[in-house]
């Protein structure tokens, strides 16, 4: 009996070996996206409170977003690559983050981008231990959406504004700085807002048009008001996951 359990650790051992050694690695973004809009109240106020990111996964519902019906649905690939249980990586899982910035999409209107600029900061929570990383203005990630480096376009009726004239990346770690998360490791940044704002085209009150209505400044519900948490790196997926 002691030399079959001696041969079947080993059996073990190799199998072990043999997965760690056929590991795919990927390289690319883990990002999260809240719909502010789907935060506000009736009025389209987003009222002061800590919003929390990468805690819906691809396919559960959740950080604001909701259908045609004013009803809460699931995140999409558009809006998420995490998978398995809300807030953590799933098993056979691991990414190491290299940079990581906050992605306001250029169709978002000017006053909400100047309010996140201005009036909010992000953090990094991990259980107990909270990384305040500051001010959200230092933590910039401009290099995506539309291929166009204006400072502002009107397309269709609609102004495009670009924080400045050309991209701005993520911030990168210094090598050893860099974010480790491990397998089922718990996920969470957030943005903590100190003002009330108001979540409408023009940064006025909105004035009781419904959207699509002539003289609204109500946003397209459909589309929302969303912003990401984008960290750029390795992934890396274990083949006996």
């Amino acid at each position: 009996m002691p030399e079959q359990m001696n041969i079947a650790a080993r059996q073990l051992n190799d199998y072990v070996a043999s997965s760690q050694s056929g590991k795919k690695v990927f390289y690319g973004p883990l990002y999260s996206a809240v719909n502010l809009l789907g935060l506000c109240d009736a009025n389209l106020v987003l009222q002061s409170q800590t919003i929390e990111f990468f805690q819906s996964s691809q396919g559960q519902n959740g950080q604001g977003f909701v259908n045609a019906a004013g009803q809460p649905r699931p995140l999409r690939l558009s809006e998420t690559n995490l998978d398995g249980a809300p807030g953590q990586l799933p098993a056979g899982y691991s990414f190491l983050m290299t940079s990581v910035g906050l992605y306001m999409p250029p169709q978002l209107p000017p006053d909400i981008k100047d309010f996140l600029t201005r009036h909010t900061a992000i953090k990094n929570v991990r259980h107990s231990n909270v990384w305040s990383m500051g001010a959200t203005q230092f933590w910039p990630c401009a290099e995506f959406g539309h291929q166009s480096k204006s400072v502002a376009n009107n397309v269709a009726n609609a102004q495009v504004q670009y924080g400045v004239n050309g991209a701005v990346g993520m911030r990168q770690f210094p090598k050893g700085g860099e974010l480790y998360f491990p397998s089922k490791e718990v996920i969470k940044f957030t943005m903590e807002t100190y003002e009330d704002l108001n979540c409408t085209t023009n940064g006025l009150p909105w004035n009781n048009i419904a959207f699509g209505e002539e003289g609204s400044n109500a946003p397209n519900p459909i589309d929302g008001l969303v912003i990401y948490i984008i960290g750029e790196g390795w992934r890396f997926e274990s083949l006996s996951a």
